[in-house]
């Protein structure tokens, strides 16, 4: 008395199946994708701020779990699977949300939980040696994360670390816009100077060729890479650069991210 439906691949059906039952709701959000080894979760938490305080009703869906304006839950993935993914961005539509930031894994792109999630910027943090045990090879684990940015349409963005070895062969083959970022003064945000200390960064940031100032509590090379990288998601969404520098200066730090947590004294992190 079951209906049943044999398909060749039931991820690549439950994805689609999840995306019909809540009327594709990716469709009806500003979605942003954020993929790469390392960055994925600070830059996530930091896009998210930035978005919110500037009247952008946002939530995210990551590392650090499913993060809606009224709500905070622990989903146990990166990426959910497609059924909790679509009911989480349909929640967040029910819940008057506009925009969404995620962080994309490798494991939810080869596993086709990300199949039927419409993404309108997609960001690249960087790619080096992780999850071979699952992908088998370098190159199979960039195809899984190359994914993100050939589905993407002309009209989209992808924002890309250029300093990346693997950056060349993601902007030969998206069809949409680019926005590149890195330390390399060819990408169209870059540092022109910067310091840093036990307990805060400065830094100059030249974006499309405009000079501005940055301070934040969030230390390390690796954190600057993350802020140009939200920076640029930012500037896509036409936020001023004076807001988006305001909003950076008010993270005090990022949960469980090189938190601070010593005396001047005694520097310790977690």
């Amino acid at each position: 008395t079951i209906p049943l439906i044999k398909v060749e691949n039931t991820r690549k059906a439950m994805s689609k199946i999840a995306n019909n039952f809540y009327g594709s709701p990716s469709s009806k959000l500003n979605t942003i994708g954020i993929t790469g080894t390392n960055g994925k979760t600070t830059t996530t938490f930091i896009l998210n701020k930035i978005l919110n305080d500037n009247g952008f009703s946002t939530g995210s869906i990551g590392t650090l779990g499913f993060i809606s304006a009224s709500e905070i839950l622990n989903t146990g993935f990166t990426t959910p699977e497609s059924i909790e993914l679509h009911n989480l961005l349909d929640k967040l539509i029910g819940g008057g949300i506009k925009n969404v930031v995620m962080e994309v894994s490798s494991h939810a792109l080869a596993l086709h939980r990300m199949d039927d999630v419409n993404i309108n910027t997609a960001i690249f943090t960087n790619l080096s040696e992780e999850h071979l045990d699952f992908h088998g090879s370098m190159d199979k684990y960039f195809q899984e994360k190359l994914k993100l940015f050939t589905k993407l349409k002309s009209n989209d963005y992808s924002i890309i670390n250029i300093d990346n070895d693997y950056s060349r062969k993601i902007i030969e083959h998206t069809k949409s816009k680019i926005i590149t970022y890195g330390f390399s003064s060819k990408a169209d945000i870059y540092p022109t100077s910067h310091r840093i200390t036990a307990t805060e960064m400065f830094f100059e940031l030249s974006i499309f060729d405009s000079n501005h100032r940055f301070k934040t509590n969030l230390i390390g090379k690796h954190n600057i890479y993350n802020i140009m990288a939200a920076v640029s998601a930012a500037s896509v969404n036409n936020i001023p650069i004076t807001d988006i520098i305001n909003s950076i200066k008010s993270i005090s730090a990022v949960p469980g991210r090189l938190e601070f947590i010593g005396t001047k004294n005694k520097k310790i992190f977690i």
